[in-house]
């Protein structure tokens, strides 16, 4: 009943923001710390990661990047790639690495998970609307996270391969 009351209230409050953004027509776009983001995401997702005894390894770069971005619109697509990876992943031995470094004043995120992975010829559609292979899945996450993350002049690339996880960077 915790776990449930936690993520009701974490829910309440992104769409409570995320809709008054919607109502003033502002863009809430501000320089965030990339590592807080993360920290952030970690605790809303943190019940899933607990049920699955997932283990979490933060390798972040010793300088905190900040970026300008939109925070609760990244919060939402940072959180459904964490939870997509949760979900790929074996309910013992599961590993969920989050990395950051600054690369030519630019800062890369890797979230790495251990998972199932994804075949090549599903890797070439999981940013098209309505493509899932999840049962009872909707395919609009990670469609909605890549035009998220383009409004906030951020960059997505996928890698992975079944048996041996995926990467998202």
């Amino acid at each position: 009943l915790d776990i449930i009351m936690r993520g009701s209230k974490r829910i309440n409050e992104v769409v409570a923001e995320l809709l008054a953004s919607l109502r003033t027509g502002k863009r809430q776009k501000k320089y965030e710390s990339v590592h807080k983001l993360l920290d952030e995401v970690l605790a809303m997702t943190g019940d899933r990661i607990a049920l699955k005894n997932i283990k979490v390894r933060k390798d972040y770069s010793t300088v905190d990047c900040k970026v300008m971005m939109d925070k609760q619109k990244v919060i939402i697509a940072l959180t459904n790639i964490i939870i997509n990876a949760i979900d790929a992943m074996p309910a013992v031995n599961g590993q969920l690495i989050l990395a950051t470094k600054s690369i030519n004043d630019k800062c890369v995120l890797e979230i790495r998970d251990n998972g199932i992975g994804i075949s090549g010829e599903n890797l070439k559609n999981i940013f098209k609307p309505f493509f899932t292979n999840k049962p009872g899945g909707m395919g609009l996450g990670l469609s909605a996270t890549r035009e998220i993350l383009l409004s906030n002049r951020a960059r997505i690339r996928v890698r992975s391969k079944e048996g041996w996880g995926t990467r998202f960077i």
